[in-house]
């Protein structure tokens, strides 16, 4: 559980202390399917310290938000990548009909598909994280772009590979299960993706059309 956390409360950056501690306590660890160290933590001002206020910590927090983005969007196709590893290592040592599944076309397809969707999924990070870098205007931008894709791609290449698995991928015994599983909650720690997609599309296209030309009037009927 940590000790501090960072919390945009308004166009307040509050550092939050955590004086109390135990599973039971407020801020204790949340059971979760994504075996993931998340909690709920109440803003106590008590034990608040305000670091920023106003645009300024505004947009603190949205460089903070945008660079989680950008590192979980990397761990996603790192998560990927290992997917797709256990899946190709699996598909060449089952069987079914005397054969190696791995040799049956639609599975090879699917398997190829998902590599050039992680390739992807690389490019837009490495992309993302030189942005950031160098502070070009596009770099939240970037970072949305590269983790929203990545979320997408994971989840779709551990869910694939489990499926190549029959009933075993959803068994303990089997690695698949924990990628599928934290390949789904890695993308919904900061909230619903729907809600980032929307996010994304108002900041690219609401910005294109603030500075888009009026559209022309349409031409006067002529009475008949």
């Amino acid at each position: 559980m940590a000790d501090l956390v960072a919390v945009l409360r308004g166009d307040e950056l509050l550092l939050l202390r955590q004086p109390d501690r135990g599973p039971a306590a407020p801020g204790g660890a949340v059971h979760n399917l994504g075996a993931l160290p998340l909690a709920d933590c109440p803003i106590d001002m008590e034990h608040a310290l305000v670091l920023a206020r106003g645009p300024a910590a505004v947009r603190a927090y949205r460089r903070a938000l945008s660079r989680w983005e950008l590192l979980t969007g990397a761990a996603l196709f790192g998560l990927g990548s290992k997917a797709l590893d256990i899946g190709v290592d699996y598909v060449m040592q089952r069987k079914a009909f005397g054969v190696l599944i791995g040799t049956f076309q639609t599975i090879q397809h699917r398997l190829a598909d998902n590599a050039i969707a992680l390739d992807g999924a690389r490019l837009l990070a490495y992309g993302a994280a030189w942005a950031q870098d160098e502070n070009l205007l596009t770099a939240d931008t970037s970072a949305s772009m590269a983790f929203l894709f990545a979320a997408e791609t994971a989840f779709k290449t551990a869910s694939e590979v489990l499926h190549f698995h029959g009933g075993y991928g959803y068994t303990l015994e089997y690695d698949i299960q924990l990628y599928f599983r934290r390949a789904k909650a890695w993308s919904l720690v900061a909230g619903d993706s729907r809600a980032a997609y929307a996010r994304l599309a108002h900041r690219v296209f609401g910005a294109a059309q603030a500075h888009a030309p009026a559209p022309a009037p349409a031409p006067a009927e002529r009475a008949g």
